[in-house]
């Protein structure tokens, strides 16, 4: 399927140099659910389908000290779900976690890690791969833990946990190629393809309650400062209103989303079970009257206030012009929610050494962009429809688990150890093992080889590879290391072989006071 092939394509091109991964992926369906939003008072919710994403990221082999392990440990995963309504489509980043392991590799120390690069490609397939959609929003909240999906990774000694002000900044870095994509001014398209990509706009936004606007801007990525002031593409700021409505009269409860795990989504339940009363029929309540006075109490949530600070992230991509959309086949963001394209059983050939030898083009320069679909396409796609009556939704596409396998999957994910790496490679074939016994055909092994060059740089010893490139600190920052005390005694004898004797005739002696 093309896009699989744009999938491991991208994979390949940011993956280390003829090194070989495993790349697994599940998914589901787009199944009817609740709306992320509340809906006012007296109204429907909006009709949302979501589909669930997991991607993982294993070494077909591994060496620990002197021993070789020929078997495939997992060293990234990320898992994502995507809402979509008639009118949005949301990509929300639920987990993202690493093992450590890619250490074993000896992979020489870079400026990004492999877990970043490889979040950053496959958001941008998702995104890529929904072209049609009119607007897309890619959201997702950072917050500092020591694992989410690698139970007792933690405890194997190679994984590096970034706190929490270093998260925020890894996000920022790894959402920040994927906003830059759209953010060029149409006006120097030069081909079909970049006038496509460029009918979008994109702008992104954090807030990290507890934290000013110009505090919030330490987190934003570097290259914001090279942002034009007039046209910023951070902004420390939230684009609720714009998701939902531009009405700023809607209440707080109806603009705010709720996902699975999500610290402002609890604070709504909250709200909403222990004032019932409070709820007006225009859905307000009454405490909380505005967006401003609810990331201010945010601030003061466990989650926001034991310590660390969490960061929520939204990275909104807008159609610049409907008319132009229609005129170029885009379509709202319903009629897109149909099969998602699972990784297909067949291993993928291994590229020849001149393919391997190439370097790859930079992000900004790849065709993550809108994608025409003919009606002869679409109607080869396999055709999914949802049961009213039984209320089931049902795909003829073999590769998809069901809502129920795919949560049987993430829960005995989540029982495996990965606290060493024996018992990481055991898990490894556990978990592909078990997806298997869920449906035969949803989760296969594809290997990629890496085509970017490593940099040269010293063998990363002692920080995992995959978590942010350590940076080197300035030398005024470095604290020295105290001499020994022979060294202090060797060196004060040295220089005081080199001390010039002042002349007892040069010395001048303090008057005596005359006495009274």
């Amino acid at each position: 399927m093309a896009s699989e092939a744009s999938l491991l394509n991208q994979l390949s091109e940011i993956l280390p140099l003829s090194h070989a991964f495993h790349v697994y992926h599940a998914s589901t369906g787009p199944t009817p659910c609740e709306s992320i939003y509340s809906s006012k008072p007296g109204t429907e919710p909006q009709p949302t389908t979501r589909e669930n994403h997991l991607l993982a990221i294993a070494t077909p082999a591994a060496k620990d000290g002197q021993q070789e392990i020929q078997q495939e440990v997992f060293v990234f995963a990320i898992e994502v779900f995507i809402c979509t309504t008639d009118t949005l489509t949301t990509i929300f980043v639920s987990k993202a976690d690493t093992t450590g392991f890619l250490k074993l590799l000896c992979l020489p120390r870079s400026s990004s890690s492999v877990a970043q690069q490889v979040s950053t490609a496959y958001i941008s397939h998702l995104i890529g791969s929904r072209g049609h959609d009119q607007r897309i929003v890619v959201s997702l909240f950072a917050r500092a833990q020591d694992q989410y999906l690698f139970p007792g990774s933690v405890e194997n000694g190679l994984k590096r946990v970034l706190d929490d002000r270093a998260l925020i900044k890894w996000w920022s870095e790894t959402l920040d190629p994927i906003l830059r994509e759209y953010s060029a001014d149409c006006m120097g398209c030069t081909s079909p393809c970049q006038a496509k990509k460029h009918m979008r706009t994109a702008n992104g936004y954090v807030v990290v309650p507890g934290c000013e606007a110009y505090e919030t801007k330490t987190f934003f990525p570097r290259s914001a400062k090279h942002d034009s002031p007039d046209r910023p593409l951070w902004h420390a700021s939230h684009p609720l209103y714009q998701l939902v409505s531009h009405d700023q009269e809607l209440p707080p409860r109806c603009v705010v989303p709720r996902f699975p795990d999500d610290p402002k989504a609890r604070f709504l339940d909250q709200l909403d079970e222990e004032i019932p009363d409070s709820l007006d029929t225009s859905g307000s309540w009454r405490s909380i009257k505005s967006l401003e006075q609810f990331w201010e109490m945010m601030a003061y949530r466990q989650e926001c206030s034991a310590g660390r600070l969490v960061g929520f992230f939204w990275v909104l991509f807008t159609c610049n012009s409907p008319d132009l959309a229609s005129e170029n086949g885009l379509r709202p963001a319903a009629s897109s929610a149909i099969n998602p394209t699972p990784l297909s059983p067949d291993h993928s050939p291994v590229p020849s050494k001149s393919d391997i030898q190439t370097s790859p083009k930079p992000l900004e320069s790849r065709n993550i962009h809108l994608e025409e679909k003919t009606s002869a396409s679409s109607s080869s796609e396999t055709p999914n429809h949802f049961d009213n009556e039984n209320n089931v939704y049902h795909s003829q596409d073999n590769k998809q688990l069901s809502q129920e396998q795919y949560d049987d999957l993430i829960s005995h994910l989540l029982e495996l150890p990965f606290s060493s790496l024996s018992e990481a490679v055991a898990s490894t074939s556990d978990l592909v093992a078990f997806a298997k016994t869920l449906n035969q055909d949803a989760m296969h092994c594809r290997t990629v080889i890496g085509k970017k060059p490593i940099s040269a740089g010293l063998t990363n010893k002692n920080d995992s590879p995959l978590e942010i490139g350590v940076k080197s600190l300035n030398s005024n920052l470095i604290k020295k290391r105290k001499k020994d005390s022979q060294d202090m005694t060797a060196s004060s004898c040295t220089s005081s072989q080199e001390i010039n004797m002042i002349s007892a005739t040069l010395v001048r002696k303090k008057a005596k006071p005359s006495p009274t």
